[in-house]
Protein backbone atom coordinates (compact mmCIF):
# COMPACT_ATOMS: atom_id res chain seq x y z
CA UNK A 1 0.00 0.00 0.00
CA UNK A 2 1.24 3.54 -0.87
CA UNK A 3 0.13 6.78 0.59
CA UNK A 4 -0.25 9.81 -0.88
CA UNK A 5 -1.52 12.90 0.59
CA UNK A 6 1.07 12.83 4.32
CA UNK A 7 1.93 16.44 3.95
CA UNK A 8 -0.66 18.48 5.95
CA UNK A 9 0.42 21.62 4.07
CA UNK A 10 0.81 20.58 0.83
CA UNK A 11 -2.26 18.41 -1.06
CA UNK A 12 -1.69 15.61 -2.96
CA UNK A 13 -3.34 14.91 -6.23
CA UNK A 14 -1.51 12.29 -8.57
CA UNK A 15 -0.26 8.93 -6.64
CA UNK A 16 3.06 10.25 -7.75
CA UNK A 17 4.52 13.14 -6.32
CA UNK A 18 2.31 16.08 -3.88
CA UNK A 19 1.20 18.81 -6.14
CA UNK A 20 4.30 21.11 -5.71
CA UNK A 21 6.31 17.96 -7.16
CA UNK A 22 8.53 18.58 -3.98
CA UNK A 23 7.76 14.66 -2.86
CA UNK A 24 7.79 11.85 -4.63
CA UNK A 25 5.87 8.75 -3.39
CA UNK A 26 7.39 5.27 -3.62
CA UNK A 27 5.15 4.05 -6.20
CA UNK A 28 7.20 4.62 -8.91
CA UNK A 29 10.33 3.46 -6.99
CA UNK A 30 8.35 0.18 -6.94
CA UNK A 31 6.65 -0.31 -9.89
CA UNK A 32 9.94 0.18 -11.63
CA UNK A 33 11.33 -2.33 -9.06
CA UNK A 34 8.47 -5.10 -10.35
CA UNK A 35 9.80 -4.28 -14.31
CA UNK A 36 5.96 -2.79 -14.26
CA UNK A 37 5.74 -0.35 -17.86
CA UNK A 38 2.06 -0.31 -18.16
CA UNK A 39 -0.45 1.29 -15.81
CA UNK A 40 -4.24 0.83 -15.92
CA UNK A 41 -5.87 3.71 -13.56
CA UNK A 42 -9.22 4.22 -12.77
CA UNK A 43 -11.44 5.96 -9.49
CA UNK A 44 -12.45 8.89 -8.17
CA UNK A 45 -12.09 11.74 -8.90
CA UNK A 46 -11.47 12.58 -12.36
CA UNK A 47 -10.70 15.67 -12.72
CA UNK A 48 -8.31 15.60 -9.75
CA UNK A 49 -6.43 12.37 -8.78
CA UNK A 50 -6.71 10.36 -11.70
CA UNK A 51 -5.91 13.00 -13.91
CA UNK A 52 -2.89 14.09 -12.23
CA UNK A 53 -1.83 10.10 -11.62
CA UNK A 54 -2.64 9.83 -15.30
CA UNK A 55 -0.10 13.30 -16.23
CA UNK A 56 2.33 12.02 -13.99
CA UNK A 57 3.05 8.43 -15.04
CA UNK A 58 3.18 9.64 -18.61
CA UNK A 59 5.53 12.31 -17.62
CA UNK A 60 7.64 9.38 -16.15
CA UNK A 61 7.72 7.21 -19.54
CA UNK A 62 4.52 4.75 -18.18
CA UNK A 63 2.40 3.58 -21.03
CA UNK A 64 -0.78 4.39 -19.29
CA UNK A 65 -4.50 3.42 -19.92
CA UNK A 66 -7.68 4.74 -18.40
CA UNK A 67 -11.01 2.79 -18.15
CA UNK A 68 -13.09 5.48 -18.77
CA UNK A 69 -16.53 3.25 -17.48
CA UNK A 70 -14.43 3.45 -14.39
CA UNK A 71 -14.06 7.14 -13.06
CA UNK A 72 -16.24 9.60 -12.03
CA UNK A 73 -15.57 13.33 -11.15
Amino acid sequence: MFHKGQNRIIDSYSAFFDNGHRQKTELDGWLRGQGIVELTVLGLATDYCVKFTVLDALALGYAVNVITTAVAA
